[in-house]
């Protein structure tokens, strides 16, 4: 990539709270939130700033626009002229031009983790929102090139989203909103009695039960909404969801003991 003189205007706000909300003998109750945004854009270059990767997908810096973003090709002007239902190669005219679609960044985002404690038992979770950004698609996108899917031959599929499959360049449809909400952490931790810890001749002991990447709530239709660290490396050719996994889910037991 040859280096581009420009200047890129960021600003952002954060905001953290903590409450202890209920602090009894026998019950405690303690809220961590947080919430921030950000805000992006390409303010002047002497040329723009474009990369495409394999597929035609572009990632882009154009004046006025958030730098790294999406474009993709505008959808294609159809007719099924023989009527049968089916959008046919012959039956399409694609567009040379391309279109905002969007971020690969989260544009905001919030956390909440509280805490409770009941006599000798903790337990607490963990909350991860993140909004404002899109997800190219590539496996839906892949798997219809060359027409190998069941929306590019079958009728009932609206002729629009047709003619996008047939077209073979990605388009608006093949980008989805990555609004997600996480569950990223639940656990529970439980306090051994004093007459067990005096019995083994140790000051203390906890046992913990905690569970990580447990559940995401998300409109996208892939793998995983989440913005992956290969999508925020500008124009790299594994920028998307096809070669990378998710977050898996993890379940751990820990002991402590103190002497």
């Amino acid at each position: 990539m040859i280096p581009v003189p420009g200047t890129i205007g960021n600003r952002g706000i954060e905001l953290n709270a903590t409450a202890q909300l209920i602090e009894r003998p026998n019950m405690t109750l303690k809220v961590d939130a947080s919430a921030w945004g950000n805000r992006n854009r390409f303010l002047s270059a002497s040329t723009p700033v474009r990369v495409v990767v394999p597929g035609g997908v572009q990632q882009a810096s154009w004046v006025g626009y958030p730098v790294g973003g999406f474009w993709a090709y505008r959808p294609p002007a159809y007719a099924d002229a023989n009527g049968n239902g089916i959008i046919e190669p012959n039956e399409i005219s694609g567009p040379t031009d391309v279109m905002w679609v969007g971020t690969p960044y989260p544009t905001q985002g919030a956390t909440l983790a509280p805490e409770l404690g009941l006599r000798a038992i903790r337990m607490g979770a963990s909350l991860d929102y993140q909004a404002g950004h899109v997800v190219f698609n590539r496996n839906h996108w892949y798997s219809c090139l060359d027409g190998r899917c069941p929306w590019a031959v079958d009728p009932a599929t609206p002729l629009a989203e047709q003619a996008d499959v047939v077209y073979g360049r990605p388009t608006p449809r093949d980008f989805e909103d990555g609004d997600f909400l996480a569950l990223r952490t639940l656990w529970v931790s439980v306090e051994v009695p004093p007459r067990v810890t005096s019995a083994l001749h140790v000051k203390s002991a906890s046992i913990t039960l905690a569970g990580r990447n447990l559940h995401t709530w998300t409109g996208y239709s892939g793998i995983s909404p989440e913005p992956y660290a290969a999508e925020t490396q500008f124009g790299d050719p594994e920028a998307f969801t096809e070669p990378l996994m998710p977050a898996l889910q993890q379940w751990s037991l820990r002991l402590r003991v103190s002497y």
